[in-house]
């Protein structure tokens, strides 16, 4: 049986998207030019104290509120 640690999970999840993140959007190399997207640091927190229910209303909210990739606006990036 595989384990790892919540650190390494999160270590792994933050390089694999940070990674995906500039192969789809290689404008962001601009403004990430060392390629750190992600801050140094992590945050994890269980919700097992929390019934099925407002976990799925915490997710449908927090779906609602991102933008997509493609509606970044592109006018934040410093020019070169």
């Amino acid at each position: 049986m595989f384990s790892m640690s919540i650190s390494q999970a999160l270590h792994l999840l933050k390089g694999v998207s940070a990674r995906e993140l500039f192969k789809r959007k290689p404008i962001f190399r601009r403004r990430y030019p060392r390629g750190h997207f992600w801050s140094p640091g992590k945050f994890y927190r269980s919700v097992g104290d929390a019934d099925i229910e407002t976990v799925t209303q915490y997710v449908r909210n927090h779906q609602l509120q991102q933008i997509s990739l493609d509606g970044f606006p592109h006018l934040a990036l410093p020019a070169t």
